[in-house]
């Protein structure tokens, strides 16, 4: 089923036992599009505790109820890995996160961490390895969150802006983004695939396609009638 990360947001999660926290963010690949943690806050109202967990660990929706059951109990979800332990490149730059934790350039490598998700599907030139702790990391890894506010542009023109994700509940990969975009007359929003957006850029906070104006015509309109 396709679903609006917007709307994934507002679930809870459920664990075996009890509830365990509520969905805050995913982090994706921004190369091949699908979702390696689904961040969920499993702290109270006065603390904040932010771990990844593994989609397959996720068991089913209850939309109805706005809930996501998950195959782990309260406690062992508290147990995953922090979002420190595999953060996307928009925390990997924050200043002196990398003194912090020790990492290599732009690239994570917390001590002692095991990302719920092996990059092995990663390109070889793609993934940086950490001789001192043999530890491969992910330098596409994005946060859905972060990207939300970014612009959307092509070799011409700044075109619009991001507005939401689609993303498939089955295969865990991002499908759409939904663009509000200003270059039309009147401004509208649409259904942009991911396969034509093939850079993005934290520092400038930018979505790069590499579609024309014209060629934006022809992108389904988004309806959120349509079963999102």
């Amino acid at each position: 089923m396709q679903r609006l990360f917007t709307s994934f947001l507002e679930y809870a999660v459920i664990a075996s036992d009890r509830t365990a926290g509520q969905v805050c963010d995913v982090f994706f690949d921004d190369k091949l599009w699908d979702i390696r943690h689904v961040v969920v806050d499993t702290g109270g109202w006065l603390s904040s505790r932010k771990v990844l967990l593994n989609p397959s660990a996720l068991r089913t929706f209850e939309d109805r109820k706005k809930v996501l059951r998950i195959r782990a109990s309260r406690r062992q979800v508290r147990t995953h890995p922090p979002i420190m332990a595999d953060p996307p490149v928009s925390l990997q730059a924050r200043p002196g996160a990398q003194e912090q934790f020790g990492w290599i350039g732009m690239e994570a490598a917390a001590p002692g961490a095991v990302p719920p998700f092996s990059p092995s599907a990663l390109e070889e030139d793609d993934v940086i390895t950490d001789r001192r702790r043999t530890r491969r990391v992910n330098p596409r890894l994005r946060s859905a969150r972060e990207v939300l506010r970014y612009r959307v542009e092509n070799a011409r023109r700044e075109i619009g802006q991001i507005e939401d994700f689609v993303f498939d509940d089955v295969t865990w990969q991002f499908d759409f983004l939904v663009v509000y975009v200003t270059a039309f007359t009147p401004a509208r929003r649409l259904l942009l695939r991911t396969g034509d957006v093939p850079l993005i850029r934290w520092e400038k906070m930018t979505v790069r396609t590499g579609l024309t104006v014209a060629a934006l015509r022809k992108c389904p309109p988004f309806r959120r009638a349509a079963g999102l």
